[in-house]
């Protein structure tokens, strides 16, 4: 290990699987003149993930599965890191050439009011047509530079919810941070969304979040129904208590958003080039419960929070959907 450390790259791990091998050859190629340690704080793995990170490299750390939390964790890794800059990288993101570690890094360094920054995201090849359609409407897969500020907290909430989300938004897929902002701005311990709930906190204090499309990984992973509807609640849960996102009103909406889901995700099967027609018929197929279920989400994920409080029917409920991955 050098004795500088400029960088720490952190990466959170429980049975990463094959793609964490395509994950640690990228970070091997990058073309750096940055001093770095690369930290893996592993969660349970069976499979070989500790011992394929020791292998090539890595500090590792361990903890028990139920210990882990997306923001406790993160900041767990945070205050284990040596370097000032700590790129925060999932075990299934993989950066697409040698020079994404020196962009990402230089979008914070070189933007003094900078307390992070994130990556764009490429979907896999063989991601399938619905996940790609979303990942198509994320700030992370666009293709401008933006450096995303706060100067007018009042204007700030009187913007509308989604609006409030595209100007705070921030992904720790790929990531990098600035240890000493997370310092006096830890992430919350939170089942999901720590990534965005930091980024309002960090902002609203005065800092800025860059977006550096230069900075580039692949990463996408597809999702039964089951899947993409607990993901959909827990999202819309976290985005109602962070900024007040509710997208569907009331159930007279909620019925109308079910048959208008079936038919956008039908229109996404017909016109994802390069499908045969038995896969389109498939999508079709497949988009009428994955097209009701992301408006029941939307719907449940909000109130939720206060249901939550109210129903101790619903908080176990509540506790099988999230708990339920």
């Amino acid at each position: 290990m050098p004795d500088r450390v400029d960088v720490t790259i952190f990466i959170p791990t429980k049975n990463a699987g094959p793609e964490f091998v395509d994950v640690l050859d990228a970070l091997d190629r990058q073309d750096t003149a940055l001093q770095t340690e690369l930290l893996v704080i592993d969660s349970g793995s069976r499979d070989g993930t500790a011992e394929l990170a020791v292998s090539r490299g890595a500090r590792l750390l361990t903890i028990a599965p139920e210990d882990f939390d997306h923001g406790g964790t993160r900041n767990h890794g945070i205050r284990e890191a040596r370097g000032e800059f700590v790129v925060l990288l999932t075990q299934d993101a993989v950066p697409v050439d040698a020079a994404w570690l020196d962009a990402i890094v230089a979008a914070v360094r070189d933007e003094p009011r900078a307390a992070g920054a994130y990556c764009r995201q490429l979907p896999r090849a063989d991601c399938d047509p619905f996940i790609r359609d979303r990942l198509s409407r994320w700030n992370a897969t666009q293709t401008e530079r933006v450096v995303q500020a706060i100067d007018d907290p009042a204007a700030f909430w009187a913007l509308a919810p989604l609006e409030r989300l595209s100007q705070i938004a921030f992904d720790n897929v790929a990531s990098c941070v600035r240890r000493s902002v997370v310092d006096a701005h830890p992430f919350e311990q939170r089942r999901f969304g720590e990534d965005i709930a930091w980024s309002r906190t960090v902002m609203l204090a005065g800092h800025t979040i860059v977006f550096e499309p230069r900075a580039c990984v692949v990463h996408s992973h597809d999702e039964s129904i089951w899947q993409a509807f607990r993901r959909v609640y827990m999202d819309h849960q976290n985005l109602h208590e962070l900024l007040g996102v509710s997208l569907v009103a009331d159930w007279r909406h909620l019925i109308k958003g079910c048959w208008g889901g079936v038919g956008f995700y039908g229109r996404i099967a017909a016109e994802t080039p390069g499908l045969t027609r038995g896969q389109r018929l498939w999508w079709r197929l497949y988009g009428i419960p994955y097209g009701a279920g992301q408006v029941m989400a939307q719907y449940l994920g909000p109130r939720s929070t206060r249901w939550r409080k109210r129903s101790r029917l619903f908080r176990c409920v509540d506790r099988w959907i999230v708990g339920r991955g």
